[in-house]
């Protein structure tokens, strides 16, 4: 079970990509990708989230944001889904989706979508506090500029940790006891 975060940053022409470059290097994040032509700068974290992002936000930019955290369950059943707490979504409206819950968590949306991989999910938090009809990118990507997105990025992180540290124990006792069931 991981928290990631997929970085975007629109660097200000007078800032300087190179610089930018340099700073993503200084806060350890070798494996960013930056294009010269759209002066951006393409990251991802998955570890000391909160410090990398401290340390980027002294890039002069506008930042875009994905958190997410993955978890692997035992398997999509509504029953199991129930039992973590997670509110199965109706069939009927995301038939064809990816998305196969929500959960309220600190006044806010948190989201539970199938990965092409059996057994994980992702979990997202949305800025709505009631699930949406549709479900856009910009009801979960965090946009901010480089001296807001310190505190935003901090605030949705939380909610994550919270939800991965109530999740993690209560998977492995659902799982374990379907297993149990299964062999009986």
């Amino acid at each position: 079970m991981v928290i990631q975060a997929i970085v975007d940053i629109d660097v200000d022409v007078d800032f300087g990509l190179a610089k930018a470059l340099k700073i993503c290097s200084q806060c350890g994040l070798k494996n960013a990708v930056g294009n010269s032509i759209k002066k951006t700068i393409h990251i991802v974290i998955t570890d000391n989230i909160v410090e990398k992002i401290a340390c980027l936000s002294s890039i002069k930019g506008f930042f875009t944001v994905d958190l997410r955290l993955f978890l692997e369950i035992c398997s999509y059943n509504y029953a199991i889904l129930k039992k973590l707490g997670v509110n199965p979504i109706p069939k009927i409206f995301y038939e064809q989706s990816k998305i196969l819950g929500y959960i309220y968590v600190d006044n806010k949306v948190s989201l539970f979508e199938k990965t092409s991989k059996q057994g994980v999910v992702i979990v997202r938090v949305l800025k709505t506090k009631s699930l949406p009809i549709f479900i856009e990118p910009s009801h979960y990507l965090i946009q901010a500029s480089n001296s807001d997105i310190y505190e935003k990025t901090v605030e949705i992180l939380n909610i994550l940790k919270k939800l991965q540290s109530i999740l993690t124990p209560l998977i492995s006792s659902v799982c374990s006891e379907i297993v149990k069931s299964e062999t009986r």
